[in-house]
């Protein structure tokens, strides 16, 4: 019996080590595991109008012009051709014609989103 005794007393603290090895083991595979991270989603710039309050205004007077476009990170970019202001920045402008202005005018916006890529629409204004 005592030979048993002495074989158990010396099994025990050997299966303790090997115990708390293998714990140690899941632990750091547990703790070094990479956590699956989700793409993110990203909007397509997709510049789905332009369009005027007035297509055909007086000489000296104004029309509001509105960009709708969809993107992340959206930059618009306003010219005209031939004359007029443009005032104000954004989805929104106002387009000013002076007193002595008559005929067609175009007004274009370009969109541009954080990828880099763009899209331009025009429309024209009539002054009359």
């Amino acid at each position: 019996m005592r030979e048993f005794g002495i074989q158990i007393n010396l099994i025990v603290p050997i299966m303790k080590k090997y115990f708390l090895f293998g714990f140690l083991i899941v632990i750091i595979m547990f703790a070094c595991k990479k956590e699956k991270t989700e793409e993110p989603v990203t909007i397509q710039l997709n510049f789905t109008s332009l369009v005027a309050d007035n297509d055909t205004i007086l000489p000296g007077t104004t029309t509001n012009i509105t960009a709708n476009a969809t993107g992340e990170g959206l930059v618009y970019t306003w010219t005209s051709t031939g004359g007029g202001n443009i005032i104000g920045s954004g989805t929104k402008i106002s387009y000013a014609t002076t007193p002595c202005m008559y005929g067609n005018y175009e007004v274009q916006c370009e969109v541009k989103d954080k990828a880099g890529s763009s899209q331009s629409k025009a429309i024209t204004i009539r002054v009359q």
